[in-house]
């Protein structure tokens, strides 16, 4: 069975088969998990809907130390594209990013292994 992952886009938490593992955030200050704001782009949260994990990227200047890129399955993200799941250092963002749903760098590194992303030592 794939790993299921669910955001809950109005409490921050990041469940992994119905089980919390992490609280993160998604959209810019004064849109940060505002349901309301999903589709302004550049500062409401990701839209909800299903997505799947496509490509890592490490050491990004633009989404950060470590992303796995989203892509809409189903749903056209209300127009919006280059999503993301980021690692973090902070919480709540010291500097927004943009299309950016984000987890501490421990989370993060829990689901690129379970994805098969990164073996076992993590990130």
């Amino acid at each position: 069975m794939k790993a299921m992952w669910v955001y809950e886009q109005k409490t921050g938490r990041m469940l992994r088969h119905g089980v919390l593992v992490a609280v993160g955030y998604s959209g810019a200050p004064g849109f940060i998990n505002d349901p309301e704001s999903e589709g302004i782009a550049a500062h409401g949260p990701i839209p909800r809907g299903l997505y799947r994990m496509t490509a890592v990227v490490h050491e990004s200047k633009t989404v950060g130390p470590l992303a796995i890129a989203l892509a809409p399955v189903g749903h056209d993200a209300r127009g919006r594209c280059a999503l993301w799941f980021t690692a973090t250092r902070l919480l709540p963002p010291a500097r927004p990013r943009v299309g950016v749903l984000s987890c501490r760098a421990t989370s993060a590194s829990t689901c690129l292994v379970a994805r098969g992303f990164l073996g076992k030592g993590g990130y």
